[in-house]
């Protein structure tokens, strides 16, 4: 999987990138969309790469002169008729080539296409890691640097002081207005901020639970649980899984031999299956919660990308949910900020667990994300991240054919690849790692006691590169599958 010329996004090699006219020193006129401006096809599924590729052409061509000032995002997104995400998306990739540059408070200026003998980045010997489970950065980067730039003067100062564990009043809004999104209508007291979803679920698990009692979870799960599950020395039962997510059989049976305390899931896009529940399997499950008294803890951390999915369990029985979600799976990685919505009756016991690893609130992190959710550009991002998934997604189901256990229209970053008998996860795991190219096999993500499935997790978004995704997907499949590959790039 080495390349000594790396493709850019879409499969061309990566232009140096040239300084733009700074727009001090540059009179430069916005550019008129003559001989330039896409013709976006109502038909197509990804208009974004229509209006990159005629900008592209245009700057080659010169009909779109270096210098040249770019419509706002808002403005060009009404005049083609898509939404600003895909303009963003756009432009961030044109920003990628080097062939424009974004300034804040100035706009967007075209900087050129670079000379033709300037050299080529040097190869890479990092193996491509499809293993770590992430949305694009590249996606969230013209947010965040907004957002960044917009902290400045007495704001910033404040953010680097004390702050009550759970959040002010002003970080909890930006919670409420961020669960509204999955349809959670909660109120101030009932919402809590965290430093991420692993900090929410360890208060909700060190809330609910004393040492040695006995918490029901889906067999395969996210690594992270194992781990909190010792810190806290409670009990994980594994609860059997399946197309529709946890089992309701395997759970009852669960409560029979066992002295379960509450039920933990993810009822959207599972990790590592990315299998989601429907309304008639959450009303099972919620069922069970109800007759045996048991408190749910529901791992939303998928919610936002997956987009329309059911309605979550706290909207449901708000009594007896702890929803934990956070911005790291849909927004960014790095944005360590996520919320909780809490029975009342539960939130001082939760806000007294988050005070075991956290003597403050992420005032920074919390701040970016109230600039992101109040300005409607976590909404947007939200949006160029699912489109983004969706693309990959579709692209990994035409080359992994019915080996992949995921739904046609749910964006996801992770698919869950199931090997064929005559091989294991651990040695294909491992041949491939060889190759220069790291998977998660299945035992990353089982719970004590129970076998490991034959199968790989497989993640989308941390090789930011389409053209270099395709070729370790294709690779992987040419290993392990053994069928004719489908011809095609992803666009």
């Amino acid at each position: 999987m080495r390349s000594p010329v790396r493709p850019g996004p879409e499969g061309g090699t990566t232009m140096a990138k040239r300084q733009a006219p700074t727009p001090e020193t540059s009179d430069a006129p916005p550019a008129g969309d003559a001989g330039w401006m896409p013709s976006i096809d109502a038909g197509k599924s990804v208009k974004y790469t229509a209006i990159v590729q005629s900008m592209e052409e245009a700057i080659a061509s010169g009909r779109l002169a270096e210098g040249a000032r770019l419509p706002p995002h808002r403005e060009l997104a009404a005049r083609l008729g898509v939404t600003v995400a895909t303009v963003t998306k756009a432009i961030a990739d044109l920003a990628r080539r080097g062939l424009v540059d974004t300034r804040r408070g100035s706009g967007t200026f075209v900087v050129g296409l670079a000379p033709a003998e300037a050299p080529p980045p040097a190869a890479s010997d990092a193996p491509l890691d499809l293993a770590v489970n992430r949305p694009l950065a590249a996606l969230a980067a013209p947010f965040l640097k907004d957002a960044l730039l917009a902290l400045t003067g007495a704001e910033a100062g404040d953010l680097f002081g004390y702050e009550i564990v759970g959040g002010n009043a002003a970080n909890r809004a930006t919670g409420i207005a961020w669960l509204a999104e999955r349809g959670i209508v909660a109120g101030e007291n009932e919402v809590l901020l965290t430093q991420g979803g692993n900090d929410g679920l360890l208060a909700a698990l060190q809330a609910i639970c004393r040492p040695g009692e006995a918490v029901a979870c889906e067999a395969s799960n996210y690594s992270g649980i194992r781990r909190l599950a010792q810190a806290l020395g409670i009990v994980l039962v594994p609860v059997a899984t399946d197309r529709k997510g946890m089992s309701p059989e395997g759970l009852e049976q669960a409560c029979r031999t066992q002295a379960i305390k509450a039920v933990l899931c993810t009822p959207v896009t599972h990790n590592p299956t990315a299998v989601s529940m429907d309304l008639a399997r959450r009303a099972e499950i919620a069922g069970i919660v109800r007759r045996r008294d048991l408190v749910l803890i529901e791992d939303d951390i998928y919610g936002h990308l997956a987009g329309e999915a059911g309605e979550p369990f706290f909207c449901d029985m708000p009594e007896r949910t702890i929803h934990v979600t956070s911005m790291s799976k849909c927004v960014s990685a790095g944005l360590r900020v996520g919320f909780l919505a809490v029975p009342r009756t539960l939130v001082g016991r939760v806000r007294d667990a988050l005070y075991t690893t956290n003597w403050t609130a992420p005032s920074l992190h919390a701040a970016l994300a109230a600039r992101l959710v109040a300005g409607g550009a976590a909404r947007d991002l939200v949006e160029a991240q699912r489109a983004e998934a969706l693309v990959r997604v579709a692209r990994a189901r035409q080359i992994f054919g019915p080996a992949l256990d995921l739904e046609a229209d749910r964006a996801s970053y992770h698919i869950w690849l199931r090997l064929p008998d005559h091989l294991r996860a651990d040695e294909v795991s491992a041949e491939l790692m060889r190759a220069g190219i790291l998977v998660s096999p299945a035992h990353h993500f089982s719970i004590a006691g129970t076998a490991a499935p034959n199968a790989l997790r497989i993640s989308l978004g941390a090789v930011a590169d389409r053209g270099l995704l395709e070729q370790a997907l294709t690779e992987i499949a040419r290993r392990i599958v053994g069928v004719q590959m489908a011809v095609g790039a992803i666009a």
